[in-house]
């Protein structure tokens, strides 16, 4: 039995882990810790968008959105 370490998110782009769900899907395999890898990361990659829209409209500080993105990573774990 192999084990699959957890991968930053920020390793890949939200593209990337669209397709690699994709592929897992696309293989019958759509539960399992590879699947749930996939949808963490696309989770952080839809939270991190929406922090980003805050900043660019002056609402939320860069760095602080930085360090909610570090949490929520620390969350998926």
């Amino acid at each position: 039995m192999s084990t699959t370490a957890i991968t930053h998110p920020r390793e890949r782009t939200m593209a990337a882990w669209r397709s690699r769900l994709g592929v897992l899907a696309s293989r019958g395999e759509t539960t399992g810790p590879r699947v749930d890898e996939c949808r963490a990361a696309l989770s952080w990659w839809r939270l991190r968008a929406a922090l980003d829209r805050e900043v660019a409209a002056g609402y939320l500080d860069p760095d602080r959105a930085d360090d909610l993105l570090e949490e929520a990573v620390g969350a998926m774990t």
